[in-house]
C-alpha cells in the first residue's frame, strides 16, 4: 500500500459519478496507520463526506474526523448476521427511524433482506422495507436525499465563560456546604476557577477546557443534590412531616429543589459540550466513571456532618472513632453485597468499558414498550431505582427513620448523577433529553410515592417481630 495506490483507488471509486459520502468496510479506515493522510486528501478532492459507522471504532476514525474539522456524518446499519436472523421489518425500520431521532443519525445503511420471513417473496420484502422506512422517516420530518454535515455552532468564549461562572458558584457552594466558608473566600475562589478556565482556552486548548468544564458540572451538581437530601427541615416543616403522610411535602419539596440542582447542572454540561467535535462523537465527554463515583463521596461528606460527627468533631477524629467501633458479620455481609453492586454500577457506565454487562432480557422487553408509548424513553435508573429511592430517603429523614439511610441515599443519588449525565449525550437533540428528563423525573416520583408506604410498612412490622420499637 501506498499513497499513489490509495489516490488510484478513490480515482477509480469517483469513475462515472463522485459518491455523495464514502463508508470503510472492516476495522480500519482506508490506508490506516500509515497512509490515512492520503485517504484524506482523496475525500477533501472529491468533497465526500466520511461517513463514521455507529457503534464500530475503526482505526483512523478519529484522524480523518480530526482533519476534516469534524465535517463528516453518523452511520447506523444493521449487521448482516442480525438482517439473516430473520429481523421483521418493522422492527428494522423502527431501529433506523429511532437511531434518526434520537442520536442524530444521517446515513441508514440499509442491507438487504436475503432469506426469507414470511410469505412474501424477497423482492416484494425488500420493497416493502424500504418503502415503510421511507415514511417512517419522513413522518418524524425529516427529508430523504443526500447527508450534509452539520454546521459548527459557535457560542464563543463570552457566553462560554458565562456558563464556567455557573459551573464555578456551584462548586463553591458543594464546598461552602463542607467547609462553611465565608463570603469573600466564596467570591475569590469563584473568580479564581474562572480565571483558570479562561487562561486554558486562551493556551489554545479549547476542547480541553469544554471537557473540564463539563465534567466539573456533571461532579457538582448532583453532589449538591446529596446536601439537599441531608438539609435539615424547618422545625414546623418537621413536625408536619413526622405526622401520617406529612413526608410527601418533604420529599417533593427536596426532590424538586434537587432535581433542578441537576437539571442546571445537565444543562451546563450539554453547553460545554455544544461543538460538532461532539455531536459527531468525534470528540466524547470524558470522566463519565468519575461522574458516577465522586458525588457518592460528597454524600459520605454529608451524610457524616449530619449524623456521623459528634460535635464539632473534625473528620480525622470521626475515623478514629468509627476504626474503634465493633464489626459485626452482616455488616461485613453488606458492605460485599454493597461492592458488588457498585462493581456492576460502575461496569454499565462509560464510553468504553473491559467488562460487559448484558441488559436483562426482561429489562429489554420493558424498554421497548416504553417506547411504544411514550415519546422518549426515560432511563431505568432513573425512574426506577434513584428517584424513586430519593423520595424514600427523603420521607425517612422527614419521619426520623434513618436506620438505613446512607446505603438508600446513596441509590437516590444515582437517579441524579443519571439525570445530569443524559445531557452528555450531545448526540441527541436537547430538546428530546429534557422530555426523557422530566417523563424520568414524574415517573420515578409516582413510583416512590407508591414504594414510601410499602417499606414503612414492611419495616414497622420486622421492628415489631424483632420486638422493639423505631
Amino acid at each position: 500500500m501506498s499513497d499513489k495506490w490509495i489516490e488510484s483507488v478513490m480515482s477509480i471509486s469517483a469513475v462515472g459519478c463522485i459518491p455523495d459520502s464514502v463508508i470503510f468496510n472492516g476495522t480500519e479506515v482506508l490506508g490506516y496507520p500509515r497512509f490515512v493522510s492520503a485517504t484524506m486528501r482523496g475525500l477533501d478532492r472529491l468533497n465526500t463526506v466520511y461517513g463514521d459507522i455507529e457503534f464500530q471504532d475503526q482505526a483512523g476514525r478519529r484522524q480523518i474526523a480530526r482533519a476534516l474539522d469534524y465535517k463528516t456524518v453518523r452511520v447506523h446499519s444493521i449487521t448482516r448476521a442480525e438482517v439473516d436472523r430473520g429481523l421483521s421489518v418493522a422492527t428494522m425500520r423502527d431501529r433506523y427511524v429511532r437511531a434518526a431521532r434520537e442520536r442524530n443519525i444521517r446515513v441508514l445503511y440499509a442491507r438487504p433482506i436475503m432469506k426469507p420471513i414470511d410469505e412474501r417473496s424477497l423482492p416484494e420484502l425488500n420493497k416493502a422495507f424500504v418503502s415503510d422506512l421511507a415514511s417512517a422517516i419522513t413522518d418524524q420530518g425529516f427529508s430523504l436525499g443526500p447527508a450534509v454535515p452539520f454546521g459548527q455552532p459557535d457560542p464563543g468564549l463570552t457566553l462560554m465563560l458565562l456558563v464556567v461562572l455557573g459551573i464555578a458558584a456551584g462548586s463553591v457552594m458543594l464546598l461552602d456546604a463542607i467547609w462553611d466558608l465565608s463570603f469573600s473566600i466564596c467570591v475569590g475562589l469563584v473568580a479564581v476557577f474562572a480565571a483558570g478556565f479562561a487562561a486554558l482556552w486562551g493556551m489554545g486548548y479549547p476542547l480541553l477546557t469544554r471537557q473540564a468544564a463539563a465534567l466539573a458540572a456533571a461532579i457538582v451538581f448532583p453532589s449538591l443534590a446529596g446536601f439537599v437530601l441531608f438539609s435539615p427541615n424547618a422545625s414546623a416543616k418537621q413536625k408536619e412531616a413526622s405526622s401520617g403522610a406529612g413526608w410527601v411535602g418533604s420529599a417533593w419539596r427536596k426532590f424538586i429543589v434537587a432535581s433542578l440542582l441537576s437539571f442546571a447542572g445537565g444543562l451546563m454540561l450539554a453547553a460545554c459540550l455544544t461543538s460538532r467535535a461532539f455531536m459527531v462523537k468525534g470528540e466524547q465527554f470524558l470522566g463519565v466513571k468519575a461522574m458516577h463515583v465522586v458525588p457518592a463521596l460528597f454524600l459520605l461528606a454529608a451524610y457524616w456532618k449530619r449524623y456521623a460527627r459528634s460535635g464539632d468533631e473534625s473528620l480525622i477524629a470521626s475515623l478514629a472513632r468509627l476504626n474503634r467501633s465493633k464489626v459485626l458479620v452482616w455488616h461485613l455481609v453488606v458492605l460485599a453485597l454493597l461492592g458488588v453492586a457498585g462493581l456492576i454500577y460502575i461496569a454499565r457506565t462509560g464510553n468504553t468499558s473491559s467488562v460487559i454487562v448484558a441488559v436483562p432480557r426482561l429489562e429489554q422487553k420493558m424498554r421497548v414498550a416504553l417506547e411504544r408509548v411514550l415519546p422518549a424513553r426515560p432511563r431505568t435508573k432513573e425512574f426506577l431505582v434513584g428517584h424513586p429511592a430519593f423520595v424514600l430517603a427523603s420521607a425517612l429523614i422527614a419521619v426520623g427513620e434513618t436506620g438505613l439511610i446512607l446505603p438508600i441515599s446513596i441509590l437516590g443519588l444515582i437517579g441524579q448523577i443519571s439525570l445530569t449525565n443524559t445531557f452528555a449525550h450531545i448526540h441527541t437533540p436537547v430538546g428530546l433529553t429534557i422530555v426523557r428528563v422530566l417523563i424520568g423525573l414524574g415517573l420515578g416520583f409516582a413510583i416512590g410515592l407508591v414504594v414510601t408506604p410499602v417499606y414503612r410498612g414492611i419495616a414497622a412490622r420486622i421492628r415489631r417481630a424483632a420486638g422493639r420499637e423505631r
